[in-house]
């Protein structure tokens, strides 16, 4: 077996754990593919936002005009592609949304595809930021300790990364075998369900009441 069908066997294992997770979330929540896919966009803006803050307060801390005035606008910049990326997304799920459906309603059988280059891009996508922040001290620019640097760096790092998750994430459960539609529950309400269910005590064994006999006594036997 070739370095190609390893990563494509890797593709379609890591692709088989996103199958049961939508399968989990489209029986116990009614939630598809599609929800699914749009929550982890939704996280991936979410992340990059977070990134730009760090950033941001980063540079401010900094206490050096120029490393305030360039954290403060790659801040703004990440949470302007932050919304782009948000509303991108969501627009792109809901297209194949409403072609797979089109499709579905037809019978088109839907096979996924495997790709090689999938495992290699999530795994680079992951490691990349984790690279980059090997960094332990900070640039001659910023006016800001050691602890100080490597705290939010960290953070900004952490957010990177979760981008990265998030990102390769949404384009795993976008390839998944598309369901027909299903009434969505609440999360909380679906716990509450299932907690109450638990604390319902025991149904207790009801006696049945004895069946009176023909007979009351022997003289009613003796009688016939």
């Amino acid at each position: 077996m070739g370095l190609v069908d390893k990563l494509t066997e890797l593709d379609k294992y890591i692709w088989t754990g996103f199958e049961k997770v939508t399968q989990y979330c489209n029986k116990e929540y009614g939630w598809d593919k599609y929800d699914l896919a749009k929550g982890m966009v939704s996280s991936t803006a979410g992340s990059l936002l977070g990134a730009g803050v760090y950033t941001s307060t980063l540079s401010v801390i900094g206490d050096t005009s120029f490393g305030a005035g360039f954290g403060v606008g790659v801040g703004v910049g990440l949470g302007l592609v932050a919304l782009l990326a948000r509303n991108v997304g969501k627009q792109i799920s809901d297209i194949v949304e409403y072609h797979e459906l089109k499709d579905l309603e037809q019978g088109v059988v839907f096979q996924p595809v495997f790709k090689a280059i999938r495992p290699i891009t999530a795994f680079s996508l992951t490691t990349i930021p984790i690279v980059l922040n090997q960094l332990d001290a900070p640039p001659a620019y910023l006016q800001i300790s050691d602890e100080k640097y490597n705290a939010l760096s960290s953070l900004v790092f952490a957010c990177y990364s979760a981008v990265s998750f998030f990102g390769f994430s949404a384009l795993y459960f976008l390839d998944q075998i598309p369901t027909p539609p299903k009434k969505k529950k609440s999360v909380f309400k679906t716990l509450y369900e299932k907690v109450a269910g638990k604390l319902q005590p025991a149904p207790v064994p009801q006696l049945q009441p004895a069946k009176p006999t023909r007979y009351q006594s022997i003289d009613d036997m003796l009688g016939e």
